[in-house]
C-alpha cells in the first residue's frame, strides 16, 4: 500500500512538472536580440553636454512586464538618481525613454546644470546602436551619446 501511494505522488508530481514546463511561451526574436541592450553602462562622451562628471551611469533592464520591448531604466545623474521605463525596437534600432523621476537632492550649480541637460537628453532618445566598445544614443535633433559597458 504504501509502495502504491508513493508511486502514485511519484508519477502525480512528473505529470505536474511536465505541465508547467508545456505552458511555458516560446522565445521571441526580440527577446533573443535586447539583452545586448541591457546592462550597466557608463558615459563617457556627449559632446553636446561638454565635460561629463564621473560616475554618469545609466542601467537597463528587462521590464516586469514580460514584454520584451519595454525596459526599466535607472541610473546616477551626477547629483540625484532616476528611474523610469523605455520601450525599444531591436531590428529598428529604435529607443525612448519613458518619463523619468529623479531624487531631489540638491548640488552644485554646474553639476545640477548638467544634470538637467543629460535628462533632457535621455527624454530626447530616439534610436540606440551597439558597437563595440559600447552604446550609442542619438537624439531626434542628432545629439549623441557614448556609453561604455560597466563591468558587472
Amino acid at each position: 500500500m504504501m509502495k502504491a501511494s508513493l508511486l502514485c505522488s511519484l508519477g502525480l508530481l512528473l505529470s505536474l512538472s511536465a505541465c508547467n514546463t508545456a505552458m511555458a511561451p516560446p522565445p521571441d526574436t526580440a527577446s533573443r536580440v535586447a539583452p545586448a541592450l541591457t546592462s550597466h553602462w557608463q558615459l563617457e562622451t556627449a559632446r553636446e553636454l561638454g565635460s561629463i562628471p564621473a560616475g554618469i551611469t545609466l542601467q537597463l533592464r528587462p521590464a516586469a512586464t514580460g514584454d520584451s520591448r519595454r525596459l526599466a531604466v535607472s541610473g546616477h545623474a551626477g547629483v540625484n538618481h532616476y528611474t523610469g521605463s523605455a520601450s525599444s525596437d531591436p531590428e529598428q534600432g529604435r529607443l525612448q525613454f519613458g518619463p523619468l523621476a529623479s531624487t531631489r537632492r540638491a548640488g552644485p550649480a554646474a553639476l545640477m546644470a548638467f544634470e538637467q541637460a543629460y535628462l533632457a537628453r535621455l527624454a530626447a532618445v530616439v534610436s540606440y546602436e551597439l558597437a563595440e566598445p559600447g552604446l550609442v544614443l542619438r537624439t531626434l535633433h542628432g545629439d549623441t551619446l557614448h556609453f561604455t559597458r560597466q563591468r558587472e
